[in-house]
């Protein structure tokens, strides 16, 4: 289900030029395509983390994976570039649903221990899915056109429907003690500590978006004209590698610390901004990708910590909430990208986002010192 939603929302970065080719549109308008799904999961994410809570997620997540199929399908046929924004409004809004509940059904699998290591596992399904479909997006945009890529994306949420029903079981496990430390929970921890993760978790995953599925899909595609087979080959090959780090990324969590860990994927994604705002050249773009890809190390970092410091109970709502506000940097810097990019180029967009990354990396700091300073999260 994770590595599906991952596919189907991720065949929009090859196909970014040849949208923008067949609509006439301008970088500000194609950057909607990217910040619209974020927009229907901020609208979305409310109902879908009390549903995580209350709804068995086999259910919700195979009734939300044919919403999936829905949306892809009405992209496949959308005549105009409005009518597509709406199909990936669908789209988004289907996958915060399944989103929410995966997450909340894998905190619920682990106890704190092992916290990071089981989520981190579960959540390198969404790597897998974004690392085969850029590939079969440019290969199929390049031989029979952009189309068909979401034709693809329709068929692969209606297995993962399936799948969801025949798979899929109860997670709902009673509350154990031993799964908190005193003062983790909602109710005995400031509020102040629950916004700070939140706030980490928006920049982090806010600006790592942006990175992956605006600035390096258009330095290949514009600044250095490869075709939607290239970029596609880019992203793979980029996600492949952020797959695994973020497969031993929860591992090395649970040993070292949350934020030590989390640190050194801002560290890492502010690096690839950095080397973006250098003069084009293809090595330059390679280790963009390779240094944001070893920054996968701490790509669940926001999730474990926030599900440290809540009831298992409310864990649908948190992780909403942190969807909601990561959401929502996720729409308005793609918007923000895509209007410098018209005006400056893409080393403007680089620029923008470097300091997104220094900040981050000062609110872990605040993070650390709202949460007890204990020693697993400094």
């Amino acid at each position: 289900m994770v590595a599906s939603t991952a596919f189907v929302g991720s065949v929009y970065g090859p196909l970014l030029v040849p949208v923008q080719l067949e609509f006439d549109i301008s970088f500000t308008a194609l950057s909607a395509l990217v910040a619209v799904p974020s927009l229907s999961r901020v609208l979305a994410t409310p109902a879908a983390g009390y549903l995580a809570d209350r709804v068995n997620p086999r259910r919700l997540m195979g009734v939300a994976a044919l919403g999936l199929g829905l949306g892809a399908l009405a992209g496949a046929l959308a005549p105009t570039f409005w009518a597509l924004l709406v199909a990936v409004f669908g789209i988004g809004a289907a996958a915060s649903l399944i989103e929410s509940t995966s997450v909340a059904h894998l905190v619920r699998l682990a106890p704190r221990s092992e916290r990071g290591r089981t989520i981190s596992r579960g959540m390198t399904g969404f790597q897998a899915g974004m690392f085969a479909s850029p590939v079969a997006a440019g290969a199929l945009a390049v031989a029979v056109g952009w189309r068909s890529a979401f034709f693809m994306a329709a068929g692969v949420a209606v297995l993962a429907a399936v799948a969801a029903m025949l798979v899929i079981r109860d997670s709902r496990r009673p509350e154990n003690p031993g799964d908190a430390i005193p003062g983790d929970g909602i109710h005995l921890l400031p509020l102040r500590a629950i916004i700070s993760v939140l706030v980490f978790g928006a920049l982090l995953w806010g600006g790592a978006s942006t990175l992956r599925t605006v600035a390096m899909p258009l330095y290949g595609g514009v600044a250095l004209e490869l075709d939607p087979a290239a970029v596609g080959l880019v992203l793979a090959l980029l996600t492949g590698l952020r797959g695994i780090t973020t497969f031993l990324g929860g591992q090395l969590m649970d040993r070292y610390g949350r934020l030590a860990i989390a640190r050194t994927s801002a560290v890492m994604n502010l690096l690839s901004s950095i080397l973006l705002v250098l003069p084009v050249h293809p090595a330059y773009l390679s280790l963009a990708a390779l240094s944001f890809s070893v920054g996968g190390v701490g790509a669940t970092s926001p999730v474990v910590l926030l599900a440290d410091r809540v009831p298992v109970r409310l864990v649908g709502r948190a992780v909403a909430a942190l969807q909601a506000t990561s959401g929502t940097s996720s729409l308005l810097l793609p918007l923000a990208a895509g209007a410098l990019m018209d005006a400056a180029g893409i080393s403007a967009v680089a620029i923008m986002l470097a300091p997104i990354f220094v900040v981050t990396l000062g609110v872990s700091v605040i993070v650390a010192r709202t949460s007890n300073d204990r020693p697993s999260d400094i």
